[in-house]
């Protein structure tokens, strides 16, 4: 497969990178003196080799006055000037503000303001909005359906700005506003982000820059990483994509398919495996538990048994068994091995499953999978359940539903009659709600056997008098 050129993103039914450009707005706060919270520079390399490794234009204008960056950001044929570029707008635009500020959206330059007399107002300061509102469609009409993400790094925003994200991304030094997703300018086509103070504030490494520096510099490999959801799709295209390894590990040591293991996204382990195993040759459930962290290899086998007795893999069962599988396990979604051979009319696996079991647990399973035949309608496995394994034939659900009850209930005739051979048949106990199988008794087209069923009920209704046991 070829692999597809590098980029930052592909945008839905797009099978090429969407066409990004990045602008960095920076200063060098050479003005600023002694001052420890100059990392800047490292922010904006680490930019640069990013985003330039993802075939993005980028560009920056370093330690400009506010007259000057409100002048690109405001008039289009400015932003398109730096750009180099034609009438095509791009379909992404990227913006990073980094600075010092302060928590009404104040951005600081490094050029000394007017009045420098006053500390507050010593350097010249623009505000988040007039970035955002020079961004506007009205403004720049051909960016109008180009997304634009914008990150501020200089400060939190206002305080009184609506938040979409109320958690912090870390436990930071600067409190609970260190970073969030804003709901201004209330426009299609805006995202916008604050992002902590510098480094060195936010409690990052000194000199080495904020939160969203590290965010937009992580690895293709480590997108993958974040794949959390399982999106099939999405990791299939990831792959293909130059660059991005298969076995790539994040800052944790977990491969993708370490992590599509732990949040139980069967699609995403089934494919993954089978890629790494035609890579390496290995097989590819070798490959899948060894990605299981100690602690969660149980689960997975249980779960891995249940998808083998669903897909019909008799060997697989078997492997799985062997490996530490418990066969009365029940997955994620509360269905047992058993239960689900049962419901997909898989006798040769029930019997398997059943045989993989203390004796003592066998006949308790069995009752218990005596339900879900009778339910399913499937005669031979009830068969095979009593007969072989020891079923209880008066086996009741969560529900007090006997199994000839639930024959009743669905309309099993064969199951009905094949029940009705057994005397010890119990044919009075009623359910919670009351039903019983007298009830029902009228469903019996057959004359006949319709009248020796009644003689039979009256018999043990009788017992049951004669026993003490009349109102059970």
């Amino acid at each position: 497969m070829e692999k597809m050129k590098r980029g930052l993103g592909v945008f839905d039914g797009s099978t090429s990178p969407a066409r990004v450009w990045t602008l960095v707005v920076h200063n060098d706060f050479s003005n600023f003196g002694d001052d420890s919270r100059i990392s800047d520079k490292e922010d904006v390399k680490i930019l640069r080799d990013e985003f330039s490794r993802r075939n993005c234009e980028f560009r920056e204008l370093a330690s400009k006055s506010k007259d000057e960056i409100l002048g690109v950001l405001n008039q289009e044929n400015k932003l398109y000037e730096i750009f180099g570029a034609d009438e095509k707008a791009p379909e992404a635009f990227v913006l990073f503000v980094l600075s010092h500020g302060t928590s009404d959206g104040r951005i600081y330059t490094d050029h000394l303001s007017a009045d420098s007399s006053v500390e507050e107002s010593k350097y010249e300061h623009y505000f988040t909005s007039d970035v955002w509102n020079g961004l506007h469609e009205k403004n720049m009409p051909k960016l109008s359906n180009c997304l634009k993400i914008l990150v501020f790094g200089s400060c939190r925003g206002p305080n009184s700005e609506l938040r979409l994200m109320k958690k912090t991304l870390n436990d930071c030094v600067v409190g609970s506003k260190s970073m969030w997703i804003t709901a201004k300018p209330n426009s299609e086509n805006f995202v916008i982000l604050y992002s902590t103070v510098e480094g060195y504030v936010a409690g990052h490494v000194p000199f080495s820059g904020g939160g969203a520096m590290h965010i937009a510099a992580e690895n293709d490999d480590l997108i993958l990483m974040n794949l959390k959801r399982e999106n099939l799709k999405a990791v299939k295209f990831l792959l293909g994509i130059e660059g991005v390894e298969i076995d790539a590990k994040d800052a944790t040591d977990s491969t993708p398919l370490m992590l599509a293991v732990e949040g139980n996204h069967s699609a995403v382990v089934k494919y993954l495996s089978k890629e790494m195993a035609a890579r390496s040759g290995e097989r590819d459930l070798d490959i899948i538990f060894k990605s299981h962290p100690p602690d969660k290899l149980q689960r997975g086998l249980d779960e891995a048994l249940c998808d083998a007795v669903d897909g019909g893999h008799v060997d697989l069962v078997m492997d799985l068994f062997e490996r530490g599988a418990v066969v009365s396990k029940c997955n994620k979604n509360l269905r047992s091995p058993l239960g689900v051979a049962i419901e997909r009319n898989r006798e040769e696996l029930v019997r398997l499953l059943l045989s993989l079991m203390s004796h003592e647990d066998q006949a308790v399973a069995a009752s218990s999978a005596l339900i879900i035949a009778v339910q399913k309608g499937n005669l031979e496995i009830v068969n095979l359940l009593v007969k072989e394994f020891g079923a209880d034939i008066n086996v009741r659900d969560d529900s007090g539903n006997s199994a000839i009850l639930l024959a009743f209930i669905y309309c099993e005739s064969r199951i009905i009659d094949y029940l009705l051979k057994f005397e010890h048949l119990d044919l009075v106990m009623p359910s919670n709600n009351g039903s019983a199988p007298v009830n029902f008794l009228f469903h019996i087209q057959d004359q006949e056997v319709q009248k020796r069923l009644e003689r039979r009920i009256k018999v043990q209704m009788k017992t049951r008098e004669l026993m003490g046991q009349g109102d059970l």
